[in-house]
């Protein structure tokens, strides 16, 4: 699945111009480590879905009905108290990483306004989504509590400052475009490059250069950038700050298999085309779901017919002799 840096960049974009000033009317934690957020704007209202499960991390402006728990989870509770009611002062993606950050002005108890920041790392098996408190840094709380046993290097727990995962020690593909480490701008002509951007050699139709090098890029997309160079990233920048970007899903003939901005073409057939990267993540996901509980339920059938054959033979073996 490549939700690499490339997809979070054009999350982040989408999520920022039609979310930013936005007010957190509702939030609900529908499972253990999921989370939706009410938004209003002025376009209307947005339900905002983020997930930090192992297998299925994603964040996108979605559709989809959940089923809420009665009795809502603690993190869900300390979210209510921290940023509810508060407006969306910022939406941004943390270098080229697969981190968004939305930042929140909210009104505390005293009547004053204070900044909270919510960061969507969408990691894999290492997703969180983390609420900390921007005038010192200091982490409120996460989905996910990471202690030391767990994580020698990093820990994530109330209290404590929050500090980013590790650097790969590649630079991000957003400083070959020229556009601010800040994240608060996709114009590429409002920024240079750095020198030592400069100095970094990359053959861009090689895909194994291509991921020692850069950061950001998973390998399915490094190997599609390949065939056609440093234009395919070019051609992303005034897309994205747009919104005039196509995002496909992807099918390897039997079930969906990956979406993307950057096309796949030469490797999947493509099944479906959006022009908005959420209305993409939300299908592919959905679907995903869908076709993971019928795959479930067919390995649960096979497992008691072989049950029950295997009583049966016994059974007429026993018959027979």
């Amino acid at each position: 699945m490549a939700f690499d840096g490339i997809m979070t960049w054009a999350i982040s974009e989408e999520l920022s111009q039609k979310l930013t000033l936005g007010k957190i009317e509702k939030i609900y934690q529908p499972e253990s480590e999921s989370l939706v957020f009410i938004i209003h704007t002025k376009e209307g209202r947005f339900r905002l879905y983020a997930s930090a499960s192992g297998n299925a991390p994603h964040i996108c402006i979605t559709q989809r009905e959940f089923e809420n728990p009665q009795q809502p989870p603690i993190f869900c509770m300390i979210l209510r108290k921290h940023i509810q009611g508060g407006r969306i002062s910022r939406i941004a993606q943390n270098n080229s990483e697969r981190i968004i950050e939305m930042d929140f002005q909210v009104l505390d108890e005293l009547g004053f306004t204070v900044s909270k920041r919510l960061i969507f790392e969408i990691m894999g098996k290492h997703s969180n989504i983390v609420l900390v408190n921007l005038n010192d840094g200091r982490i409120i709380d996460s989905i996910k509590r990471v202690s030391i046993d767990v994580n020698r290097a990093r820990q994530i727990l109330p209290g404590l400052v929050y500090s980013y995962p590790p650097s790969q020690g590649k630079t991000g593909f957003k400083e070959f475009l020229g556009i601010s480490a800040l994240g608060e701008s996709s114009s590429c002509n409002k920024f240079n490059h750095s020198d030592s951007v400069n100095s970094i050699s990359v053959n861009w139709h090689d895909a194994n250069d291509i991921m020692d090098k850069v950061g950001g890029i998973s390998p399915r997309v490094a190997d599609c950038i390949s065939h056609s160079g440093f234009n395919v990233l070019k051609g992303l920048a005034s897309q994205i700050e747009s919104m005039n970007v196509e995002t496909k899903i992807y099918s390897n003939g039997i079930k969906i298999t990956d979406f993307h901005i950057v096309s796949m073409d030469k490797i999947f057939s493509k099944v479906k085309s959006f022009d908005s990267p959420s209305k993409a993540v939300d299908y592919f996901f959905e679907h995903k779901k869908e076709t993971n509980t019928i795959q479930q339920s067919k390995s649960n059938i096979l497992k008691k017919i072989n049950s029950i054959r295997e009583k049966l033979g016994l059974k007429l073996q026993r018959m027979q002799e």
